[in-house]
């Protein structure tokens, strides 16, 4: 694979696709078109194309995400969505009380339990 399009963020569903947090920290891939709802990203080795610093992308989550939980402050999902964006940043005590935040609402949430496993787990202390 030399280029992936897609979405990367899903408003009507309020998430953001794994693989998008993913390649944006992978060095191998370079950020060449952000907008809104869609980012190009192509594999460093074969791209021509200008490139966009990747820090626009996790500034523009970080307000999606916040926006998401504006406008429904008492649903858990985008505390949840806002948690894998700062994981995937490596801000791992800000993920933390998002998914915690998540769980006040919904104690049984099955993404803010299993993304704070996980944590436990993977992250040392």
């Amino acid at each position: 694979m030399r280029s992936v399009v897609f979405y990367w963020s899903a408003p009507v569903l309020n998430t953001i696709p794994t693989l998008v947090l993913a390649l944006l920290n992978d060095t191998h891939w370079d950020m060449v078109f952000l907008d809104p709802l869609s980012v190009v990203l192509v594999r460093h080795d074969v791209n021509t194309l200008p490139v966009i610093e990747k820090a626009q992308a996790w500034r523009s989550l970080h307000a999606t995400t916040q926006r998401w939980i504006s406008a429904a402050p008492n649903d858990p999902n985008p505390y949840v969505q806002f948690g894998r964006v700062l994981l995937f940043a490596g801000e791992f005590a800000a993920a933390q009380q998002q998914f915690n935040q998540a769980l006040k609402f919904d104690p049984q949430h099955a993404g803010a339990r299993r993304h704070l496993d996980a944590m436990q787990r993977l992250i040392p202390k």
